[in-house]
């Protein structure tokens, strides 16, 4: 059977398949019904304090307005509230308030909410981070004021239609965490030197190699019409951490929303909401500093939202669901060593706040051991073909990208520091590397295993709400098709099993490394290695002639006696110059006893291996990329074999 859906094939059992017929015919001959409102939430009085700095700061003026945005849907006896505020981010408590006085106006569940931060890092202090204290009275106010909208987007309920659309926008948001060579290490705030990879190295930093993880580049439009056409709201999703702005500012998200709303008239609501950025912002630095503007850079994303609008095709009937599930996890505290250190140091603190990262850090490891568990709020939508993710975290943009790969729905848009803000999430392979997203304090305090927790979790939600099961993930390499006996894509997103995508001999990662970086082509993605390993054992495999290869991409040039494979544990020399950020090519050709280095195609000379191979490991020695490594139980050259 293929699925109205998405038009994948599904087997689903008699009495599911019966109940989604029956269930589908009803929901289009009722259709939905959607309304969209939104309430300023500028401040009354000045300055104001401003968060997400490592230190306190205040703004004085308004750099345009702020705005809790929301859309209610209505589906027979489901309705569902989608806001987005002009805000840092918000505590779980804070947003539980304002979900209660809303669901006691309207009648909407508390269950079927979902609001959201924009991250602006230019709004009023909503909660306390870091080295800021929160703005009490702003955010004692504010919960009111996500309630009105939501309470003013029910009461403009109408016979609507929906559709969704994306766009890629590749030059508009990149990896902001680089990886620094492993003589330029950083020292973080305790005093140790443990920062392989950081964030905002500085443009043209020599001192740094490649970033650390992929980004989401998808531009989504949720785009809500009533039936006769007239905009009702869009929501926007884009995975960048922020722009930047002078005094209290909406950042580019205001900017965004009104120029778009202004684009398609008839003054809809339009919400761009924070996508999967914890690792992300607007800056390629491997290039020079960009020139343009907040306004330039709004409009730019506008254009391609806009083209993307106008394509959207609409549907009044939708099956609408949602599910929410808490996740209870535990904090990082410190060791005794360190809260002793903490405790000394904020009480040498001459100020009344923090003075600099040291003092910071300090007072966040007492509120981590004061409070070292905490319940994440993690919730699913269901709208017709779209799934909505809610997730209370800065996440890295691999996890939405693991997501999305996984969904059982065609498009999935996922709305990070959503319901609460329990900070950055790396996935536990980027612990190792260091750095500001991983320092335990409020802001990355959860436990190491908090990431596939949190992935595990949604994508069972989005079970629940689709009706059917998650998609596997495969490789995408166009290797496959020239039946290796065994290819590891080193494409995998997730730390733990090397996949072997013909099926015989899974491998395993270890160590430091980064998955799912960039590949020699733009299909391939690749492993980055910085003191972590690639390991598999080939059982089975003694044919009298094999080929060995696979791509390379050298982060610091490495001389001819550099060790990049072992094959069997024995050291297999490069016996050639590694070219730094040079993606290569590198085949071994073994027959008769004899084998043959060919680089990019071209013979090199004799290398020593042995006749058979029983296990492979890569990158225990080797800084850089390494992708698509493929077995071969027959001679085989990249574009051409020979028998």
């Amino acid at each position: 059977m293929t699925s109205i859906y998405n038009g994948e094939m599904r087997v689903p059992r008699i009495a599911a398949l019966l109940f989604l017929i029956v269930s589908v015919t009803t929901t289009a001959a009722a259709g939905i019904r959607a309304g969209a409102a939104q309430v300023n939430i500028n401040p009354a009085t000045f300055p104001v304090i401003v968060n997400c700095g490592f230190l306190e700061r205040s703004g004085k003026e308004m750099n345009g307005d702020l705005f809790a945005r929301s859309i209610v849907i209505e589906e027979g006896s489901t309705r569902i509230a989608i806001t987005v505020v002009d805000s840092c981010m918000m505590m779980r408590e804070l947003i539980d308030k304002a979900k209660a006085e809303a669901s006691a106006k309207t009648g909407i569940p508390v269950n079927r909410m979902l609001i959201s931060a924009t991250h602006a890092h230019s709004a009023p202090a909503a909660m306390a981070c870091l080295g800021s204290r929160q703005q009490r009275d702003y955010a004692e106010w504010l919960p009111g004021k996500i309630a009105e909208a939501i309470v003013a987007a029910n009461q403009k309920l109408q016979p609507a239609r929906i559709g969704a659309t994306s766009v890629d926008a590749p030059n508009h948001t990149f990896t902001r965490r680089w990886i620094y060579q492993p003589n330029k290490m950083l020292t973080d705030p305790f005093g140790e030197v443990s920062v392989r990879a950081n964030m905002i190295p500085g443009f043209e930093n020599p001192n740094v190699i490649a970033p650390s993880g992929p980004v989401d580049s998808e531009l989504s439009v949720v785009s809500i019409q009533s039936t006769k056409g007239q905009p009702i709201a869009v929501l926007a999703n884009f995975g960048n951490h922020y722009f930047g702005a002078s005094g209290i500012s909406p950042d580019y998200f205001g900017l965004f929303d009104k120029q778009l709303a202004d684009r398609i008239g008839g003054s809809p609501v339009v919400m761009m909401s924070q996508g999967t950025s914890g690792d992300a912002n607007t800056a390629n630095y491997a290039k020079p500093k960009p020139t343009w503007t907040i306004t330039e850079y709004a409009a730019q994303l506008v254009d391609l939202a806009f083209g993307a609008y106008q394509k959207v095709q609409y549907t009044p009937g939708v099956p609408l669901r949602m599910e929410e599930a808490l996740l209870p996890l535990g904090r990082r505290v410190a060791s005794p060593q360190r809260l002793e250190w903490a405790e000394k140091t904020v009480k040498s603190q001459k100020g009344e706040i923090p003075a600099n990262q040291p003092e910071v850090y300090a007072h966040e490891q007492i509120f981590l051991r004061d409070t070292p568990r905490r319940e994440l709020k993690l919730q699913a939508i269901r709208i017709g073909d779209i799934a909505i993710t809610a997730i209370p975290n800065e996440v890295y943009a691999i996890t939405g990208l693991k997501l999305k790969a996984q969904s059982p729905l065609p498009r999935t848009v996922n709305i990070e520091l959503a319901n609460g803000s329990e900070g950055y999430i790396p996935p536990p392979e980027q612990h190792l590397f260091g750095g500001y997203t991983t320092w335990a304090a409020r802001s990355a305090g959860l436990e190491t295993t908090a990431e596939p927790k949190i992935v595990e979790t949604v994508l069972t939600l989005l079970e629940k709400t689709a009706g059917w099961k998650r998609k596997p993930v495969t490789t995408r390499s166009a290797t496959l098709a020239t039946k290796p006996f065994a290819l590891w894509p080193l494409d995998d997103m997730t730390f733990g099993t090397a996949s072997d995508a013909v099926g015989r001999n899974p491998g395993k990662y270890t160590g430091r490394v980064a998955m799912y970086s960039a590949g020699p082509t733009a299909q391939m993605r690749s492993t980055y290695f910085a003191g972590g390993a690639f390991e598999a054992a080939v059982k089975g495999f003694e044919p009298p002639a094999y080929t060995l290869s696979f791509w390379m991409w050298p982060g610091i040039a490495m001389g001819p006696g550099a060790t990049i494979l072992k094959l069997n544990g024995t050291p297999v020399p490069a016996a050639f110059e590694l070219t730094a950020k040079t993606w290569r090519h590198v085949s071994i050709v073994q027959k008769g006893g004899q084998a043959t280095l060919y680089i990019d195609g071209e013979a090199r000379g004799p290398v020593a291996v042995p006749k058979s191979i029983q296990s492979i490991q890569m990158g225990e020695d080797f800084e850089g990329r390494i992708s698509d490594i493929a077995l071969y139980a027959r001679p085989y050259l990249q574009n051409k074999s020979s028998k």
